[in-house]
């Protein structure tokens, strides 16, 4: 049941009392205050801060985090990297994590306006965010595209599991705060 109580929050707040988009029940400061209490690693806290929040601060600080990160999964790899690649790989996990990106056609919504009639959006499966292509995911870590499809994509997944710990984190850390079953 947290799970879809997560699905409900965004950076404009929470609606816990339908499932349309109507008034605004809980806003980002009732967010950003729930998530003080708790067990939350600071990183997660940055983590939903940024992503429920829209607290640019917040990710900032949460690249830092991820740039540590990034650099001891290279050692543990047994790879190196300069520090701009580093910086880069940060920057594309937030971007993929938590900001998102916005899908095009139905520009965030999850749904197209087409003859006065609501349609689904195929190109995002009704979740308003794109993925971001191999090519721009090279650009924006700062390798060719070449570089980027024989030396880093095969190592993504290690990557964003960390992004998805930290969302289980914060997942785990609603479900205890609502004690919903």
């Amino acid at each position: 049941m947290s799970e879809q109580l997560l699905t409900k929050l965004s950076i404009r707040g929470s609606n816990l009392r339908s499932m349309a988009r109507g008034k605004v029940d809980i806003n980002g400061y009732d967010i950003a205050a729930s998530l003080a209490y708790g067990r939350l690693s600071k990183e997660a806290y940055y983590f939903a801060r940024s992503k429920y929040c829209d607290d640019m601060e917040s990710a900032n600080l949460l690249l830092v985090f991820f740039n540590r990160f990034v650099s001891a999964k290279l050692s543990e790899l047994g790879l190196s990297q300069p520090f701009e690649f580093v910086q880069g790989m940060s920057k594309l996990m937030l971007i993929e994590s938590v900001l998102g990106t916005e899908c095009v056609p139905c520009k965030g919504k999850g749904f197209l306006h087409i003859e006065d009639e609501l349609i689904d959006c195929n190109k995002c499966s009704r979740t308003g965010k794109a993925s971001l292509s191999q090519r721009k995911r090279a650009e924006i870590v700062g390798v060719s595209l070449s570089s980027w499809h024989r030396n880093w994509n095969q190592y993504l997944p290690e990557f964003f599991s960390h992004t998805q710990e930290l969302a289980s984190q914060i997942n785990r850390h609603i479900h205890r705060q609502l004690a919903y079953d």
